[in-house]
């Protein structure tokens, strides 16, 4: 399995080399419009789609086994408290 980081860098490359206008920051802190807290965002991709701003989150998860139901509930949670309204695990 590879290491978190260097999933994350590949992860980050992947999304640079399709939207190469966008603007990436890796483990982006954004403050919680509802808990007040900074939550993390392993990486925020900024642009502009059709003249208009667009957000993404997107959320690196190399784990062993898959994906249930509560991390994506953790996911979207994450996505309205920043107020993001895109986001990709």
């Amino acid at each position: 399995m590879i290491a978190w980081k260097e999933y994350e860098a590949r992860v980050l490359k992947y999304f640079k080399s399709r939207h190469p206008e966008a603007v990436f920051s890796a483990n982006k802190n954004l403050r919680g419009k509802f808990s007040h807290t900074d939550r993390e965002i392993d990486i925020l991709l900024e642009g502009e789609a059709f003249g208009l701003p667009i957000i993404v989150a997107i959320e690196c998860k190399n784990w062993s086994s898959k994906l249930d139901v509560a991390d994506i509930g953790s996911f979207i949670d994450k996505l309205k408290d920043t107020g993001i309204s895109k986001g990709v695990i």
